[in-house]
């Protein structure tokens, strides 16, 4: 099983990209072979809806990163996303990579609508993780609907394994803090200190690891 994990945020530490770590900690531990892209690390330029892909078969821009990271995808047997929310939307590098695979499908006009066929690849599953910091909303509601047309586009048979969406650590490596960490910041953002609180929250980000690996597992079984 050849999984291609992808982390779409942009600073280290980020909390999407330690829960990213586990799932794929515990799909290689189910056997997975993983390569994993920071996005912000590709070199990826903007789509210019030129359409010459659809005659090239191939997309025409030259001189970034997109040929051979469309070879890792289209070779993968899964692919594993993790972004955080950003004004409930993925981050802007992630959607500029994405746009980027106009060119693995051949768009044919038509006089009431547009179709759109994948070129062949293997089928793949896909499985996605994000974070936010609102600690009770929806706002990752829009990043998740946009990825799972993504992956009902591209995937060609497969399906959405599973999605994790952690929320309420905003702070650079929240999700991954102990109690005390957790105890000291809380005071710096003016949340409560109290155990009880505390104790919750660490707990409930427990809760997001254990998912995180849990999905890792899954995507590693196919």
């Amino acid at each position: 099983m050849e999984i291609l994990a992808l982390s779409a945020s942009p600073r280290i530490g980020a909390n999407s990209d330690l829960l990213l770590e586990g799932a794929i900690e515990s799909a290689r531990e189910a056997g997975a072979s993983v390569r994993k892209f920071r996005v912000s690390d590709l070199n990826i330029k903007p789509c210019r809806g030129c359409l010459r892909c659809n005659v090239l078969g191939r997309c025409a821009i030259k001189g970034d990163d997109w040929a051979e990271f469309s070879k890792q995808f289209m070779d993968a047997d899964a692919v594993l996303i993790a972004a955080p929310v950003y004004f409930w939307y993925v981050p802007g590098t992630l959607k500029v990579l994405i746009d980027r695979f106009r060119s693995l499908i051949v768009v044919t006009m038509g006089a009431e609508h547009i179709t759109c066929t994948p070129r062949q690849w293997r089928p793949k599953n896909f499985g996605f993780i994000l974070t936010q910091g609102e600690p009770t909303g929806d706002d990752f509601a829009p990043a998740l609907d946009m990825l799972r047309t993504f992956a009902e586009k591209m995937s060609l048979g497969g399906h959405v394994v599973g999605e994790v969406v952690a929320k309420g650590p905003a702070m650079k490596s929240q999700v991954a803090m102990n109690p005390a960490q957790l105890a000291e910041l809380f005071s710096k953002v003016g949340l409560p200190t109290n155990a009880e609180f505390v104790d919750s929250q660490y707990e409930r980000y427990q809760g997001y690891y254990a998912a995180a690996r849990a999905l890792g597992r899954n995507l590693a079984s196919g």
